[in-house]
Formats: structure tokens, sequence, C-alpha cells
């Protein structure tokens, strides 16, 4: 008879225990991440990496380790991006002028001298 009666016990036990999950599930409060902690840990990063990649490619630059044709500094390439944003927009036969229009071989550094660069005819 003991076995009887503690079967029932056993499951209300089980019920209960249950519950308390349940309930701990509902009860379970969302919270907002704070702006400081999203910037430090996914802003902060990639940030730094892109400053890190800056500052040695513009120590390379003024360490002379190349030639600027090779090797533009960081500033000359930010200006030539910008001149290109500003210029308007051109087609291939507008012709050396044009950035559309450049050899291939001309491309990463339009500062390059012309004879450096396979210009048709």
């Amino acid at each position: 008879m003991a076995s009887t009666d503690t079967a029932p016990q056993a499951k209300a036990d089980d019920l209960a225990g249950l519950e308390a999950g349940l309930d701990a599930l509902d009860a379970v409060e969302i919270r907002r991440t704070p702006v400081r902690e999203v910037l430090v840990k996914k802003v902060l990063p990639p940030t730094l990496a892109v400053a890190l990649v800056l500052v040695v490619w513009q120590v390379l630059v003024s360490a002379g380790i190349t030639e600027e044709t090779k090797l533009p500094a960081p500033s000359a390439v930010w200006d030539g991006l910008v001149d290109m944003w500003l210029q308007a927009p051109c087609s291939k036969s507008s012709g050396p002028a044009c950035p559309a229009a450049w050899p291939a071989s001309c491309w990463p550094w339009p500062s390059a001298p012309r004879w450096a660069c396979s210009w048709p005819g």
C-alpha cells in the first residue's frame, strides 16, 4: 500500500515543478541592450581595425617604403575619391579626362604619369 500512496504524491511534485518552470518562462524580462554596450562591443572593434590599417598605411608612406605611384598616401586616395564623386557622369567616349575612359592599368591611381598607362592611340 505504501507504493500506491507515493505515486500520486510524486505526480503532484512533478506538476508543481512543471508549473514553476512555466512561471519562470513567463517572468523573463526582456531588457534592451544599452547603447554604450552596443557601441563598445559592435562598433568599436571594426572602427579600431580600420583606424589601425590607416595608421600602418600612413606610416609606410611616410617611411618611403615604395614609390608614391605604387602606394599613394591615404589622403591622396581620399582626395581622388572625392574628385571622382563630384565629377559629372561621363561615358567611355568622353576621353582621358573621364575616369570611365581610363585604361585598366591606370584605374587605381589616376595620377600615374601618362607614359605609364596604356592609352589607346
